[in-house]
């Protein structure tokens, strides 16, 4: 999986991706987001950071890496419909869903 990669597809699809203070880690954090109002993508500064010092860098641009392109199936395809964002993420990643929903539970214990 390539962080770099992901970002130049959000590019195509004339979407920046940015670094964001979504709001403080808990049970429903928003990890991120697509914002078709700002043409971007919003991934959580603080998710991110709490990975990296847990994880380690590399995970934590794993997880970008996933959260783009998980936004980038809602941005093709205008819904909401989680699964198949996951399904599309995990497809272009290689990652499963899973791997960052168990990392993401254990920093919220």
């Amino acid at each position: 999986m390539s962080l770099a990669r992901a970002l130049r597809e959000a590019a195509a699809t004339g979407l920046r991706v940015e670094l964001d203070d979504l709001g403080a880690l808990h049970r429903h954090a928003l990890f991120a987001e697509y914002d078709p109002a700002r043409a971007r993508i919003a991934v959580n500064a603080r998710v991110v950071a709490a990975l990296r010092a847990r994880c380690g860098d590399e995970f934590a641009r794993r997880f970008v890496a996933f959260a783009i392109w998980h936004e980038l199936q809602h941005h093709g395809a205008v819904t909401r419909d989680e699964g198949a964002a996951h399904a599309y993420a995990a497809a272009r990643s290689g990652e499963r869903a899973a791997t960052f929903e168990v990392a993401l539970q254990a920093l919220l214990a």
